[in-house]
């Protein structure tokens, strides 16, 4: 996978999950150390649980009191910031640095959880468990880029292409809508490859170089020319 830059690592920090984990738990052997790993799991759930409740609340709290002034700008973008929340782990901005904090160390230990019943499961020459969770493992530890990285892809970007100019709106949703096209496409995020990709038919994709940067990212189009997207505030 792609090195990033301090930058980027600071600004996963800033966007990283706090929703319950997404990842498919393997089926492990019954044993001690699987066991341990469950464990660790279920209390890694319940303080994720907490912390998801408590941003829920403060966005709540938020909505409440933009509502109680008839501020709809404002009640708008709370709604806009629980959706990111809920669909995509998003971290609102409201959410103080002791939450993030928590957040952080809560998954730093099933991470060592992790580490540990691998590094087990290797002594006792129980290869392909230990395999299973180094899988599950890399997913994990995947979440808060990809969060951090749709936080910054969501949202109206400048594409130029030579003389070819177009607005580029990536949702939610996962799709992206062209000024310039009728029909909206899927994105994805490959991690391993190192783009943000647009899918077209036909196996041809847009590329949008990672880490993004909203002053200016690079990218090759379908037929594979340069291209650069600039994000509109």
């Amino acid at each position: 996978m792609r090195r990033y830059t301090d930058g980027f690592v600071a600004m996963i920090v800033a966007c990283t999950v706090v929703a319950t984990s997404h990842v498919a738990y393997s089926d492990v052997a019954d044993d001690a150390i699987g066991s341990q790993l469950e464990q660790a799991r279920v209390a890694y759930q319940e303080e994720m649980k907490t912390i998801n409740d408590t941003v829920t609340d403060l966005l709540a709290k938020k909505e409440a009191a933009a509502r109680k002034i008839g501020n709809k700008p404002l009640v708008d973008s709370t709604k806009i910031d629980r959706e990111a929340f809920e669909k995509a782990q998003i971290l609102p901005a409201l959410v103080p640095v002791t939450l993030r904090r928590k957040q952080a160390s809560v998954r730093a230990k099933l991470e060592k959880e992790y580490e540990t019943a691998i590094k087990d499961y290797t002594r006792k020459s129980l290869d392909s468990d230990a395999k299973k969770l180094e899988t599950e493992l890399k997913d994990f530890q995947n979440e808060p880029v990809l969060a951090a990285i749709k936080s910054t892809l969501l949202g109206t970007w400048k594409l130029k292409c030579g003389d070819y100019v177009a607005d580029l709106t990536f949702q939610i949703d996962g799709t992206v809508k062209y000024s310039k096209r009728d029909i909206p496409y899927i994105w994805k995020i490959d991690l391993d490859a190192g783009y943000v990709l647009v899918n077209f038919p036909e196996n041809r994709s847009d590329k949008f170089k990672l880490p993004l940067n909203e002053k200016e990212t690079s990218g090759l189009n379908i037929s594979g020319l340069p291209l650069v997207i600039t994000k509109q505030k």
